[in-house]
């Protein structure tokens, strides 16, 4: 089977199908929302709201409401608290995502390791206590949103038992420089949430650590979660930096730098994780050690791009195609981090995978590579590599606007062949073993040096892999976490193996 990457294909695909699924649900519900005009009407987005909720409160016939913003820069002084009444449909819409900019008032980006108060987030569910209400935005820039102090949700604040079962649609919208201590994007919590997000540009956002907590986008008990067509690129996390001196911990695998993602229990009810990722790509993005008096140098944790974690209390289900992990990295750990970190029991897992490009996954139990159908992971992946040649703009992938004014990275060939790449990839089993590994190696593969190293930088074993078929026999060693290294020319293949 053959999968390639075309985000033009996607880009067309996904405007055809926004627009129809726009449409349709107009004409289902033949709900006709009611205009608010930002800035001609109302200064802001909250003037908006508070008119909303005003008009609202006189007329409860009224189930649907647009907020337009037009061409410029719109400044927010405070959060919006949404809208204070149940089952209503509201959207924010843009002229567009290069066209419409809304921001913050603090007008710069949060800084790793420099805790401040400044800023607001954009919409604020904390303490709204309203059911069945659905937020769309569309056709804009959010950015500069979020606070450098303890407050989750940059964005999209909505970890609160008193809104569930809202909905949030976002579509063709650019995050830029937004920051929180989790979630800066969305972080959702208690409460039974569904998110979908296309085509979108998630760049240069800033989340920082404490307790298990997670990237721009943290969903901490389960939903409906479905991202497709998104480009998250140079994002920071800093996983010690809990603008607090008192008791940093770092838990690792625990939180993902991008996305974290878990199912949950709200209020006694067992709330299952359906996740759907498509055609996404994480580019250049970064764990930070930041390394200071009042935030230590992290420890050699895993510290994943993607983490998701379900429990063995019900099916949970992931579909995750044709998605590309390339360049991700942590500051002086760029050999052994990795890209997803899945912690789950198998069998409570429906899993669909195909054409998944990265450089490394683990299973969060023991840190231990894992291979799953529908992955292919290769450290030597690079912007550069010979089957996976982006666009560049110096140093890295070059951000190529679509029609609606989002970036996304693109590839300069015909895109990625799975099978191609299954070609190139070298095979290690069993992982962890007692000490004897088998190894099937690519062609060009053959005749290969390999170095054994500890940990410590130890050399204990090397020699000459001769044929494609081979064994590493290390039964003879301690137990523990080995760094397995092949060479053939210019070209190296470093792979962690644990004998346990």
């Amino acid at each position: 089977m053959h999968y390639s990457f075309n985000f033009n294909f996607f880009i067309m695909k996904k405007t055809i199908t926004t627009l129809m699924t726009f449409g349709l649900l107009m004409l289902s519900t033949g709900v006709m929302a009611q205009q608010y005009d930002v800035p001609g009407t109302y200064a802001t987005i909250q003037a908006a709201f508070t008119a909303i909720n005003a008009d609202i409160t006189t007329d409860p016939t009224i189930t649907a409401v647009t907020i337009n913003v037009a061409e410029g820069t719109v400044v927010e002084l405070a959060a919006t608290e949404g809208v204070i009444h149940p089952s209503v449909m509201v959207t924010i819409k843009g002229a567009g995502a290069d066209k419409t900019f809304i921001e913050s008032f603090r007008a710069d980006r949060i800084v790793p390791g420099e805790a401040d108060a400044l800023g607001t987030h954009f919409i604020n569910l904390t303490n709204v206590a309203s059911d069945n209400v659905e937020y769309t935005i569309q056709d804009l820039t959010l950015r500069y949103f979020g606070r450098g102090d303890n407050e989750n949700g940059g964005v999209f604040a909505s970890s609160t038992t008193k809104a569930w079962n809202n909905k949030i649609t976002i579509t063709n919208v650019v995050f830029d420089r937004v920051g929180a201590k989790q979630g800066a994007v969305l972080h959702g919590a208690n409460g039974t949430h569904e998110l979908m997000m296309d085509n979108c540009l998630i760049i240069g956002c800033v989340t920082y650590g404490g307790s298990a907590f997670g990237g721009p986008i943290t969903v901490d008990n389960g939903g409906v979660i479905t991202i497709t067509n998104c480009t998250f690129i140079n994002n920071i996390m800093n996983p010690w930096d809990h603008r607090s001196a008192a008791n940093p911990i770092d838990v690792g695998a625990g939180r993902g730098g991008v996305i974290k993602l878990k199912d949950g229990v709200n209020s006694g009810v067992y709330s299952p994780l359906i996740f759907t990722m498509e055609n996404c790509a994480f580019v250049n993005n970064l764990v930070d050690n930041n390394a200071t008096t009042v935030f230590p140098a992290v420890s050699d944790s895993i510290h994943p791009v993607m983490n998701i974690s379900v429990t063995d209390t019900a099916l949970c289900e992931l579909t995750i195609v044709d998605n590309i992990f390339i360049g991700n990295r942590r500051a002086g750990y760029e050999l052994t981090d990795v890209d997803v970190v899945i912690n789950v029991p198998w069998e409570k897992v429906m899993l669909t995978a195909d054409g998944n490009i990265m450089n490394s996954m683990v299973s969060a139990g023991g840190y231990m590579d894992i291979i799953i159908d529908g992955f292919i992971a290769n450290r030597d992946f690079t912007y550069t590599h010979p089957l996976i040649q982006f666009n560049m703009d110096g140093d890295l992938p070059a951000l190529i606007p679509d029609a609606e004014g989002i970036g996304h990275v693109e590839y300069a060939g015909t895109g990625v062949s799975v099978d191609k790449l299954h070609a190139i990839d070298v095979a290690l089993y069993p992982n962890p073993s007692n000490g004897l590994f088998n190894l099937r190696l690519p062609d060009r593969m053959k005749n290969s040096t390999y170095e054994v190293y500890s940990i410590t930088g130890r050399l204990v074993r090397s020699g000459v892999f001769y044929n494609r078929q081979a064994t590493l026999d290390l039964t003879n060693t301690s137990k523990g976490m080995y760094l397995l290294r092949i060479k053939n020319g210019s070209e190296t293949n470093t792979r962690r193996i644990i004998v346990k």
